[in-house]
């Protein structure tokens, strides 16, 4: 399984918040579902927005940097 973009991650993360805005628990016949906490999920959302903004202030995370030496035609 591949891991989530940063930005991929802070859309579902804002998508949740959206959620337990409109409705935190629901109840369909006998079953109850309880969203996450709010704090949990507003934590998470400005550590991946921090984490965005960075990796947008720096270029791509998985970019790689490549040396030669001078006169070595390597």
């Amino acid at each position: 399984m591949a891991i989530a973009s940063t930005q991929t991650q802070l859309e579902e993360v804002q998508d949740a918040i959206s959620k337990v805005l409109k409705s935190q628990e629901y109840q369909m016949g006998d079953m109850r579902t309880k969203r996450a906490l709010l704090s949990e999920l507003t934590e998470r959302e400005k550590y991946l927005l921090d984490r965005y903004y960075n990796e947008q202030a720096s270029g791509d995370m998985d970019a790689y940097a490549e040396f030669s030496k001078p006169g070595l035609g390597l």
